[in-house]
């Protein structure tokens, strides 16, 4: 009788443990499941160091600066206390001042330059206010041809962003030719805000064309100008451009989701109503782009040309080439999104976390992903989708539901079910850089790639199915075949830990007046009580090493020697009939005896290691091993 480990698989909750396929795990902890391997994941690399902010960060953007990773990033972080801002880059035509902008939870719609942001700067309010007066006009006295016109007039802020137009002045007809007296303009916003320096009033008039009427540029004047004389003929006044600005305005307060959709859309949400800006122009909203759903809305997610409205009740998608042209359908699926943070933008639609599984929405319909791997109590009680955060790594999903705990999910690999994750520390956010892809968390204010190549494995626990056997057998040796992945730098760590071991199970005097622990006098305490990332050489223990925080498994011992060997081992742990019949570690692919005197038609394997594990199998003889 021969049992066989390959293709090894992640977690099928829906299944009991003896329904699950040969591969299936009935524990699959810290591990990833590539080309039927078990690997451990990797360590988390410290890349960017937010404790100089005077609050938790909760949230952090990077500010493009080329690199190919953000690992080698020498540009900024821009860090928010708030979880449900929003950080946009602006999708502007020749955008020289390189324009980001943030909406969201508590913070009102702003916008930066990309030095501004780095420079920690007060942002400015998003958006140019519109004058809220008309200009006063006085017409030339009437001549052998004259002409009806009115005026309005723009703000244009240093950007050169452009207001919507001023209330249109009465209309006035005097001589054609003549000089036509404006006065009265408004000089300054018309309302408070910290929005960007006014810098040129822009004066347009009509122009009646054979089917329609038309405000064209006139002249730009320089505040604290506030009149103007106009006499600019008809005809060079009609090839000047026309008023761009018309019907456009400021953002809503309140804004909340900002994204960017395709042909330079941003789009967000307050309540139930859904507001879109001019295209290439996120400094204006215009109400009449404005389209509403029935259900409160929790975020906004965009594909392709597209944006999937996530809703508490029923999905929504959005389509259109133009945000006058928008065409909003209502999916027939009540699949209430139950976090705005596990909202994810996918090559294939976008993803969110249901109260009924993973959902996947395009235009096509809405799919429950998860659907055969767990049923909706089992989804709930064990993935908490209300309060996931999520973000894509690659073609996986990953997931932190609270600050230690998550889950990892690769809806188009067919071994990879779902992961569980834990023993990590303060996880606050996990993101993708939407300039390299890569993913990050942030934790303790500090910005960690999530699964580098160049670090060292973490520890993971993979546990199998329950083997029902035809009948009761003795398994006399297995073998089990694995690639060494841990190098001989972390193998050796160059430094003989024994006294300071030793001197660690004697430390006293643990100090329990202070908030976090004093290390350098408790023993045994873990390394997840400081930054990962960090070094802390110990006093006050003998033969101290330079502790690197993220050396280690996160919240490992500080016995770094006896660490380190228990990561070389692998530990192998086999259960008969529920009963624990072996546990030991390898350190070979040799064949190992196990334990006899008894029988059993019920097996169960356990694997706890940081190497890349391919294959177990288990026979009632060492000669029926080798044959198989």
């Amino acid at each position: 009788m021969l049992i066989h480990l390959k293709d090894f698989a992640g977690l099928v909750p829906k299944l009991s443990d003896r329904a699950l396929p040969p591969n299936g795990a009935t524990v699959a902890n810290n591990c990833q499941l590539y080309s039927g391997e078990v690997r451990g994941l990797r360590e988390p690399l410290a890349v960017a160091d937010l404790s100089a902010e005077i609050f938790t960060v909760k949230r952090a953007y990077r500010l493009n600066d080329g690199s190919t990773s953000i690992a080698d990033t020498v540009g900024d972080w821009v860090a928010f206390d708030d979880p449900d801002v929003n950080f946009v880059r602006g999708a502007l035509k020749n955008d020289s001042f390189d324009r980001y902008y943030a909406a969201g939870g508590t913070q009102q719609p702003v916008v930066n330059t990309a030095s501004g942001w780095a420079a920690g700067g007060t942002p400015f309010d998003l958006g140019v206010p519109a004058p809220s007066t008309a200009p006063t006009v006085l017409p030339p006295a009437s001549a052998s041809v004259d002409e009806t016109r009115a005026y309005v007039y723009t703000f244009v802020n240093i950007w050169g962003e452009e207001s919507a137009p001023s209330p249109a002045s009465d209309p006035q007809t005097g001589d054609i030719t003549g000089t036509w007296q404006l006065s009265a303009l408004q000089t300054a916003y018309p309302i408070a805000g910290n929005y960007q320096v006014l810098d040129k009033i822009r004066v347009y008039r009509t122009v009646t064309g054979t089917a329609s009427v038309d405000y064209r540029f006139v002249a730009e004047l320089d505040p604290p100008v506030a009149s103007y004389n106009d006499s600019i003929s008809v005809d060079q006044v009609s090839l000047n451009e026309s008023l761009e600005s018309l019907g456009w305005g400021l953002p809503p307060a309140g804004l909340q989701g900002i994204v960017n959709m395709a042909n330079g859309i941003m789009v967000g949400f307050v309540g139930r109503d859904i507001y879109f800006s001019e295209p290439y122009r996120p400094h204006s909203f215009p109400p009449e782009y404005v389209l509403s759903v029935e259900s409160d809305i929790v975020g906004i997610g965009v594909y392709q040309s597209g944006a999937v409205v996530c809703t508490t009740s029923n999905p929504y998608v959005a389509t259109g080439i133009g945000p006058e042209s928008v065409i909003l359908a209502r999916l027939d699926d009540v699949e209430p999104c139950q976090n705005f943070r596990s909202i994810v933008n996918g090559i294939d639609g976008v993803m969110y976390a249901s109260q009924n599984g993973w959902i996947l929405v395009s235009q096509s319909g809405a799919f429950n992903l998860t659907r055969s791997l767990a049923t909706r109590n089992e989804w709930r009680d064990s993935y908490f989708p209300q309060t996931a955060q999520c973000a894509t790594d690659g073609s996986r999903i990953l997931s932190f539901y609270n600050l230690n705990q998550g889950w990892i999910f690769t809806p188009q690999e067919p071994l990879g079910y779902l992961v569980d994750l834990g023993g990590f520390t303060d996880v606050q956010s996990v993101q993708t850089d939407p300039f390299t892809g890569e993913t990050y968390l942030v934790s303790q204010d500090v910005v960690f790639l999530w699964n580098p190549t160049n670090t060292t494995p973490l520890a993971y626990t993979w546990t199998s199915k329950v083997f029902e056997l035809p009948e009761p057998v003795n398994m006399g040796a297995y073998r089990l075949q694995y690639e060494d992945v841990i190098s001989g730098e972390d193998a050796s760590p160059g430094f003989d830990f024994t006294n300071y071991n030793a001197s660690r199970f004697t430390a006293s005097n643990i100090e329990v007046t202070r908030t976090t622990p004093d290390l350098t006098t408790s023993p045994l305490n873990t390394l997840n009580l400081y930054p990962l990332g960090g070094t802390r050489p110990e006093t006050g223990v003998t033969d101290s090493p330079p502790v690197v925080q993220n050396r280690m498994p996160i919240g490992a011992s500080p016995l770094v020697g006896d660490v380190q060997l228990v990561r070389d081992q692998i530990g192998i742990r086999i259960w008969a009939d529920g009963t624990l019949r072996y546990d030991r570690q390898i350190t070979s692919n040799d064949i190992q005896r196990l334990p006899s005197g008894f029988k059993a038609d019920k097996w169960q394997i356990e694997l706890t290691t940081a190497q890349n594990v391919y294959s177990f199998k288990m026979a009632g003889t060492g000669k029926e091993l080798k044959k198989a």
